[in-house]
C-alpha cells in the first residue's frame, strides 16, 4: 500500500471499500467503524517482533528520537500486558543497518536513551543480553528458581 493522503481497499471479510487516512501517527480507520463511535480506533505497524521461550521483544525504528503517539501508546500498553513483554525504539536508519541510540520500554515505563557508541555491534549487544536474561530466566523458573 502507498502512503498517499486516503487510501482505499477492498476489506478481506466482506469486500467493501475501508478508506483509510494518513495520519501522523499512522492510519485511522474512517469507515463505519467511527461512525458507531470509535473514533479513537487507529492502526499502526512496528518493525519487529521477536519472541523467545515466551519472552516479547517488539522493535521500532525511525531516523529521529521522535515516537508517534499512537506507537508511543501501543509500546506503553504492549509492555504492561505482562513482565515479558518490551519494546525497543532504534534511533537509526534500516536502509544502511545503523544504530544511533535506543531506549526500552518495560512495563509501561521508558529507560533512558543508551548511546551506541559502536553502533549496530551495540545494539546486536543489547539484544544478545536480552537473549541471556530470558534464557537464564526460563531455565531458573523450570527448575523451581524465581
Amino acid at each position: 500500500m502507498t502512503y498517499k493522503q486516503i487510501e482505499t481497499f477492498r476489506n478481506a471479510d466482506n469486500n467493501t471499500p475501508v478508506n483509510f487516512t494518513k495520519l501522523q501517527e499512522g492510519f485511522r480507520i474512517t469507515d463505519s467503524t467511527q461512525a458507531k463511535g470509535y473514533k479513537q480506533l487507529g492502526c499502526t505497524d512496528v518493525d519487529g517482533l521477536t519472541e523467545y521461550k515466551g519472552y516479547f521483544l517488539m522493535q521500532e525504528w525511525k531516523g529521529t528520537r521522535d515516537l508517534p503517539i499512537g506507537q508511543k501508546i501501543l509500546a506503553e500498553n504492549f509492555t504492561k500486558l505482562s513482565p515479558k513483554a518490551y519494546f525497543v525504539q532504534v534511533y537509526g536508519f534500516t536502509d544502511k543497518m545503523e544504530v544511533i541510540a535506543y531506549r526500552v520500554c518495560k512495563e509501561g515505563k521508558w529507560k533512558e536513551w543508551i548511546e551506541c557508541e559502536e553502533g549496530i555491534d551495540s545494539f546486536n549487544e543489547m539484544l544478545a543480553s536480552w537473549c541471556d536474561y530470558v534464557y537464564n530466566a526460563t531455565y531458573k523458573t523450570s527448575k523451581g528458581v524465581h
